[in-house]
């Protein structure tokens, strides 16, 4: 509790570490993938850089110097990521209609509890059920970056 004061009262500025930075690049570039149905991450990653840095800047936060100093490295990474989401992806998700990304969510799980609040990173409506959950369905997407498998404690506090 005592960081999150120091932040309140501009003592201590939020950085954004590689992790964290690959993270957010991904999730703008398959936004911008969707929103734009463009499906080259090559055309999209510019766009996605100054998107998630200006992101960071409205935040009030800022790139940690080796997050900056691998950001070419993040890039290419991030590219690849790309790439491999649009081979899988791209042709079911173009025979989807795509609600949007990043929707705000928030309710009431327990009036003993904090009110949830988070996003959704990708809503589509499934028309064709090309992805076997039948016709119509509504589908929820959570874009994970990080290179193992979430575990059960990283899922029950997410």
């Amino acid at each position: 509790m005592h960081r999150v004061q120091l932040r309140l009262e501009g003592k201590i500025v939020p950085s954004v570490a590689t992790a964290m930075s690959r993270g957010l690049l991904v999730h703008q570039m398959l936004q911008l993938m969707h929103e734009r149905d463009e499906w080259d991450p090559e055309v999209i990653i510019k766009d996605a850089v100054g998107e998630m840095l200006n992101g960071i800047e409205d935040e009030q936060r800022s790139l940690t110097a080796a997050a900056s100093d691998k950001l070419e490295n993040t890039l290419s990474d991030s590219i690849r990521l790309g790439e491999l989401y649009a081979d899988r992806f791209r042709e079911r998700f173009q025979k989807c209609k795509l609600i949007g990304c990043e929707l705000p969510v928030s309710w009431d799980v327990d009036p003993s509890l904090p009110r949830f609040a988070s996003h959704i990173d990708l809503m589509v409506r499934d028309q064709d059920g090309v992805f076997g959950q039948g016709p119509n369905a509504l589908l929820l997407f959570d874009w994970k970056t990080s290179k193992e498998s979430p575990t059960a404690g990283y899922l029950g506090r997410h």
